[in-house]
């Protein structure tokens, strides 16, 4: 992967401080401040407004300690980080590859290319849920990786 990306969301009555926050990831991860940041203004389904904010960063230039940052979202539920649980995302942005991660229950693998996720389905498939598990088994029932997912 070569992107990584953190989405905290901000509430007008959100306690916690974003740069306290924002430390505590970069401590986790071991990372320097981030490359890039955008922020978001937007509306939940009942109307009320949050902001989304984007943190970026260059793992080619900067690699995380992905192994605190994974076991760090799997503990979320439990007396964690609860501000990692379904907002870490890793990009290799030329293939293009997305992992997500988002909590003990699971994650998602998506990628334009479905020879890139074939060894997963393979190695993986009694993980497959079960909804997902049709649509799946047709995609991969021919591994050329011409179509995209």
């Amino acid at each position: 992967f070569d992107t990584l990306l953190w989405v905290l969301y901000r509430t007008p009555d959100m306690d916690s401080d974003i740069n306290e926050l924002l430390d505590r990831f970069c401590k986790l991860a071991r990372l320097p401040e981030p490359a890039e940041v955008y922020e978001q203004e937007t509306v939940d389904r009942d109307g009320e407004p949050f902001t989304r904010i984007f943190f970026f960063w260059d793992m080619e230039e900067t690699p995380p300690k992905t192994a605190a940052l994974l076991d760090g979202i799997l503990k979320t539920d439990f007396a964690g980080f609860l501000e990692l649980s379904s907002a870490v995302f890793f990009f290799n942005t030329q293939t293009p590859f997305l992992l997500h991660l988002y909590d003990d229950r699971g994650m998602d693998l998506v990628a334009a290319d479905k020879t890139l996720l074939s060894p997963f389905y393979e190695d993986c498939h009694n993980w497959l849920l079960d909804y997902d598990l049709p649509r799946m088994d047709e995609i991969f029932a021919n591994t050329k990786g011409t179509e995209p997912i």
